[in-house]
């Protein structure tokens, strides 16, 4: 993957975006944030766009762009990060969890924790679905999200979790399981719903704001 820098001139003064280039067989140029990283964007384009033109679509979606990033909860990865709610510092990430290798950037990250999370995820799925008297086993999978932090497919018997929920502490882990085994008996979002969640899970509502708001050590 190639880079180049863009500087922006700004009242503030210069700021310099870093852009990581993915060369496709399409037509239009796109922008995404790229997540643990500050002043960064991945950007697909077609292949032989000029990096003169490259720069001009920047500047014309920069307003867009900004708003686009100032909505994006970055995951901390810089010094430190956040694994089950405790914060620690990259460089230790391998001694600390006996890791194979260095962890260097999220994509790493993520594939390093997998089975932690997986784990602790059936755990608590297994334990909670027992509570709920629930009589069918439900598979239990791991995959990046961009817009939820899980689903619950009813006719699979399959619940799917953001893999970015590494990051946040157990007790609000638990309250999304729960959440996801509720639709085993509620669908929808109504009053009801929410009642028998803190019937199984007091505090619920506490924890579900925590995680919409990024409160990874489980309180604010």
């Amino acid at each position: 993957m190639y880079t180049h820098t863009v500087q922006v001139e700004t009242k503030d003064g210069v700021n310099s975006y870093t852009l990581y280039l993915n060369y496709k067989r399409i037509k239009n140029v796109i922008f995404r944030v790229k997540e643990g990283e500050p002043n960064a964007f991945l950007v697909s384009l077609p292949f032989g766009t000029r990096l003169s033109e490259l720069e001009r679509l920047f500047l014309k979606s920069y307003p867009r762009l900004l708003k686009l990033e100032a909505k994006q909860k970055r995951v901390p990865f810089n010094e430190f990060t956040y694994v089950f709610g405790q914060k620690v510092l990259v460089k230790d990430l391998k001694s600390t969890f006996n890791l194979k290798d260095d962890v260097t950037d999220l994509t790493a990250f993520y594939a390093a924790f997998k089975p932690h999370l997986l784990a602790f995820l059936k755990t608590e799925v297994d334990f909670y679905r027992a509570k709920m008297k629930i009589g069918v086993p439900y598979i239990v999978r791991l995959r990046k999200m961009k817009t939820r932090w899980a689903t619950n497919s009813r006719h699979t018997l399959t619940l799917t979790f953001n893999d970015k929920l590494i990051h946040f502490h157990p007790d609000i882990i638990k309250a999304l399981v729960v959440h996801e085994l509720g639709h085993h008996y509620i669908r929808g979002h109504g009053p009801d719903f929410y009642h028998y969640l803190e019937s199984i899970f007091p505090n619920y509502k506490y924890f579900d704001k925590l995680l919409k708001e990024h409160h990874y050590e489980g309180h604010h």
